[in-house]
């Protein structure tokens, strides 16, 4: 960690820069209510002065490593915070767990969350599909305190480690496998065409690319966005089983999509796999709790743990590491809810 015992301190900072030193202490904790010209200016005093936080640990917190979840609901989170404890036990490091707060489709850190880290002392960060504001990264970076991303839902910074599912590889994998079985008429059930939520759009992507190495065409019918709103993700899954010709086979990007088509599935009297094929992706848990059981394309949970944590303890150390996104292939996992097409 930086040497504190040079730097200026935040009320130096604050004269140098012309600001209140509660201004000056929300550029550093990377607070969003600074003008851009103002934060400009703190920060380039900051950077010619060489100014360091000064951390106030309390007893044995300097081995913490700060672990930011949209949640514990989501069964692959929690994999992951089970493999992110095994290497931390390893190297004698503790976890603590931050929840982030829930917007569309996505989260990020809590307010006062940056100054609850300067408080404990954190080593480094763990962000799990959170993301990542620009002034959190530029306090963290300020800060030297190491972080890594793990499957993030939007677009990460270049020059974070970062480590996600192969999505296209997912979703091509996916539409391969009900190809095989027969199935023509597959749609496909997104949260957003916006090129910012990766896992989507990317899965879009493996879906054309399979069509089209089969020489299919894709219906635009059969290409529908339903946000991340359970109750109208059912409804756009409803209208979509009502058209003249419905699909045979539906995709559904995240697991709230696929319990969404599955309910509106049984709305209309179908039953899946018999008269609609549903592929889920992400959830761990609850694929095979489902009735029926279901087919899903799931992330490699272990391996993306296992490579942050490495990461982020060579970065502890100092030790060079890749920047920039690192892919995993995910695993397609066939269960009961995909079958041959109903003649």
């Amino acid at each position: 960690m930086p040497d504190t015992a040079s730097s200026p301190t935040l009320a130096q900072i604050a004269r140098l820069a012309g600001v209140s030193v509660p201004t000056a202490s929300r550029v550093a904790n990377g607070r969003e209510n600074v003008s851009p010209a103002t934060r400009q200016r703190v920060e380039e005093v900051m950077r010619r002065t060489g100014y360091v936080q000064r951390h106030r640990p309390g007893p044995g917190a300097s081995s913490l490593i700060d672990v930011v979840v949209p949640g514990l609901s989501n069964g692959w989170i929690t994999e992951i915070l089970r493999g992110a404890e095994e290497t931390a036990t390893q190297d004698h490091l503790s976890l603590v767990i931050s929840a982030s707060v829930q917007g569309s489709c996505g989260g990020r850190p809590a307010s006062g969350w940056l100054d609850a880290l300067s408080v404990r002392g954190t080593v480094g960060v763990l962000f799990t599909a959170t993301d990542l504001p620009a002034a959190h990264q530029r306090a963290l970076v300020h800060h030297a305190i190491p972080h890594v991303l793990i499957e993030p839902a939007f677009e990460s910074p270049a020059d974070t480690p970062t480590v996600r599912t192969a999505h296209r590889d997912g979703g091509r994998a996916a539409t391969e496998h009900l190809l095989g079985l027969g199935h023509q008429d597959i749609a496909v059930i997104a949260r957003t065409s916006h090129h910012t939520l990766r896992g989507d759009t990317e899965r879009l992507a493996g879906y054309r690319s399979a069509h089209a190495a089969a020489g299919l065409h894709v219906h635009q019918q059969y290409l529908r966005y339903a946000g991340c709103d359970p109750e109208h993700a059912y409804r756009v899954a409803h209208d979509l089983l009502r058209l003249e010709h419905p699909p045979t086979a539906v995709l559904a990007c995240s697991a709230d999509l696929a319990d969404a088509t599955c309910r509106a599935a049984a709305r209309r009297g179908l039953r899946v796999p018999q008269d609609l094929n549903v592929v889920g992706f992400e959830d761990l848990t609850e694929n095979h709790r489902a009735t029926p059981a279901l087919t899903s394309v799931e992330p490699s949970v272990a391996q993306m743990s296992a490579w942050g944590m490495r990461t982020l303890v060579a970065m502890m150390h100092g030790k060079s590491v890749t920047t920039g996104v690192t892919e995993i292939p995910p695993r397609l996992v066939v269960r009961h809810s995909t079958s041959l097409p109903r003649r």
